[in-house]
């Protein structure tokens, strides 16, 4: 599979989203209802699959620590950020944990690749052995 037909289904998503919108051919209503049934259903499905079928091996659990630590120094650092810059927002400081897996990544990975190989996108990082000449 070529990088161009990887990329072109999200680019025509886009296109199409992008088209609907400006010609208005839902109304705000139906679009808070569309988006009710995608945050509420589909996402939460997609994920639940995901982790269906995910392999867990104990080798991941640095994984989950790594992340864990990266989350709670972001957290830590919009609290202190929250402070000097919105010191009136209650939750100024959860903005900075959210790394939007859930919401742009799997629906970007699974438009790419296809919702069977979003589980991958779950699993760490392991470089390709290089080929030898």
């Amino acid at each position: 599979m070529t990088l161009v037909e990887q990329i072109l289904p999200i680019l025509l998503i886009i296109l199409v989203g992008v088209a609907l919108r400006r010609f208005e051919v839902f109304s705000p209503s139906a679009i808070e209802s569309l988006t009710r049934v995608v945050v509420n259903i589909v996402l939460p499905s997609v994920l639940f699959t995901v982790f269906l079928e995910m392999e867990m091996k104990p080798a991941y659990a640095g994984v989950f620590v790594v992340v864990g630590g990266i989350c709670l120094g972001l957290y830590g650092l919009g609290f202190v950020l929250g402070r000097l810059v919105a010191p009136h927002h209650p939750y100024f400081r959860f903005l900075f944990t959210g790394l939007e897996y859930g919401m742009l990544g799997v629906s970007l990975f699974g438009g790419a690749y296809g919702l069977e190989k979003v589980g991958y996108a779950a699993q760490p990082f392991r470089p390709r052995p290089v080929a030898s000449a």
